[in-house]
């Protein structure tokens, strides 16, 4: 099983200047932590309160996926799979303390593509699914369409393939912009 997931905790991405802090606090018999951070830090999951909208996307325990590069989005055959996740080919590079804005995201092209292939989720390494520039338009794309986003994960050591991803999100009762996520990879056939 490999790990795609990015800490959440630990040095790693925020968006809104103010990093996650984790804070202990103890008394005679307990030590209590408390963890204060962004919903968007490390690997997460968009939802659609994140670019306003008010409905509902369904998130699945298991999805079959295809890891592809970001370049080689046209050429590889999305039938039998729920997913796609992305390589950017950034990988742990962008895992710095603060956001580097020039990662590598989708386009419009692209986001209306896979669109069109019905995707049930989309991944991809970046901190966001667009530009750290763009103006919401492929988030409001995917998420209007019931696609949520999984984004900041690592793929730096995984291959391209069809794998089964377990995906585990935080519970939230009350609607929130994002769930943080712990994903997981099994590789799908015998070319790793």
């Amino acid at each position: 099983m490999i790990d795609i997931t990015v800490p959440h905790v630990g040095g790693f991405y925020w968006w809104d200047d103010k990093p996650p802090v984790v804070k202990m606090s103890s008394s005679e018999k307990f030590t209590i932590g408390y963890l204060y951070m962004s919903l968007h830090s490390g690997t997460h999951v968009d939802l659609p309160m994140h670019v306003g909208l008010d409905q509902e996307v369904v998130l699945k325990d298991i999805y079959s996926v295809q890891v592809v590069g970001i370049d080689k989005l046209y050429e590889v055959d999305l039938a039998g799979v729920d997913g796609i996740l992305i390589k950017t080919g950034q990988g742990l590079s962008l895992m710095n303390r603060t956001i580097d804005k020039d990662y590598v995201a989708l386009n419009e092209e692209k986001a209306h593509y896979l669109v069109s292939k019905k995707m049930l989720l989309v991944g991809i390494e970046a901190p966001s699914i667009e530009r750290y520039s763009g103006d919401g338009y492929i988030h409001t794309l995917f998420l209007k369409k019931g696609i949520p986003i999984l984004e900041n994960i690592n793929l730096e050591s995984v291959r391209e393939g069809k794998y089964k991803m377990f995906l585990f999100t935080l519970s939230i009762v009350d609607t929130v912009d994002a769930l943080p996520a712990v994903a997981k990879l099994v590789h799908v056939g015998r070319d790793e």
